[in-house]
């Protein structure tokens, strides 16, 4: 997948050039995927991003079947056609687990088709063009690149707007119906041995993705982040009733 240029990486417009990032499209697209370690305990089928500390949450599945759309791609220029299908597979059956979550995680974009709903699947924080950066403002810098380390995107972005400090989150989002009907097709030309024809339509998949940028104030709404909040929250204990002295 070609890399979009506004969607790069978390980089504080510069002042953190050094601070960890949230994986970008980029970053997705040529990172091989890592074997889960030995004991560990597999994903649920439609896992998600910590919603309590992601400013926008974003839908696993949804990544894990744009990366396998762009391997099977890779695969074909590569000539394994074999390959390619079995990616292929891969991606329907992530996105359709995707898909099942559009309820709790899809917005409408901005930039993509009125009426449709899109899947998060990556973001990124940045600070406002206009940001000047200062001695002043240094710690807060540092204060908010601590919680980026830590996956706090929601926690850096209220540190820096308590310090005045204007923020934009950037997405890369995708429709999950339009996405399975082109892989349905691509997966029909695989059995047909229509390999340049099957290429087209994981392209056509690819070229779905829009990015989309708004302001800390004005994210779209997710329901699943206040689902998982009102579940996070610990129930109040019970006050226990003052003991009824015994009467002699």
């Amino acid at each position: 997948m070609k890399p979009n240029t506004r969607f790069l990486a978390l980089t504080l417009a510069g002042a953190l050039a050094a601070a960890p990032v949230i994986p970008s499209v980029a970053a997705f697209a040529e990172t091989p995927a890592q074997p889960p370690a030995a004991g560990a305990q597999a994903p649920a089928a439609s896992a998600t991003a910590a919603s309590d500390k992601a400013v926008l949450t974003t839908v696993d599945d949804a990544r894990a079947a744009m990366r396998d759309v762009h391997l099977a791609r890779v695969a074909l220029f590569d000539g394994d056609s074999t390959k390619a299908k079995g990616l292929t597979d891969d991606a329907l059956s992530k996105m359709q687990s995707a898909q099942a979550s559009e309820a709790d995680w899809a917005v409408p974009s901005k930039a993509g088709k009125e009426g449709l709903r899109y899947l998060p699947f990556d973001s990124s924080v940045a600070l406002n063009e206009d940001f000047v950066a200062t001695p002043e403002n240094t710690k807060t810098l540092g204060d908010a690149n601590a919680k980026i380390a830590t996956g706090d995107s929601k926690g850096a972005v209220e540190v820096l707007r308590a310090h005045d400090i204007g923020v934009t989150i950037n997405a890369a989002l995708i429709p999950a119906r339009d996405a399975l009907e082109e892989l349905r097709n691509a997966q029909t030309l695989f059995e047909g041995g229509h390999f340049y024809e099957a290429s087209m339509a994981l392209k056509a998949v690819e070229d779905m993705t829009v990015i989309d940028s708004w302001s800390a104030d004005a994210l779209p709404d997710q329901p699943g982040q206040a689902t998982q909040a009102a579940q996070a929250t610990p129930a109040t204990p019970a006050t226990p009733a003052p003991a009824t002295p015994a009467k002699s």
